[in-house]
């Protein structure tokens, strides 16, 4: 069934404001709160969007953060936000499509977290 959604990478400053209202709405609904704060504050992300016929049914984002563990050497993440996909949705695998999307796209970090 995962092969009917269209994933798309974008990063933040490409997305019309119409684009970006889909994404407060859909993870506004998942994590039940405003999701606008937070988009808001992820400027500098990177968002894969699935769709399926047009809509936004599945998202998730990365934004790129420095993690040190103890004196060790700073690692470059992609940290991870926004995973949501839409109730009707769910257990249909466009998350893990979604997911799977990013994990490829990342790889140029030393780490990936959630």
């Amino acid at each position: 069934m995962t092969n009917d959604i269209n994933l798309e990478v974008r990063i933040r400053s490409e997305l019309a404001q119409v684009e970006i209202d889909e994404i407060i709405t859909l993870c506004s609904k998942a994590y039940y709160e405003d999701y606008a704060p937070f988009m808001n504050s992820l400027v500098d992300s990177t968002h894969i969007l699935g769709r399926k016929n047009g809509k936004l049914i599945s998202h998730a984002l990365w934004i790129t953060r420095w993690l040190q563990i103890g004196n060790g050497p700073l690692l470059r993440t992609a940290y991870v936000e926004g995973v949501a996909t839409d109730d009707s949705c769910r257990g249909s695998g466009f998350a893990t499509a979604a997911m799977t999307r990013l994990a490829a796209e990342i790889r140029e970090f030393e780490i990936g977290g959630l």
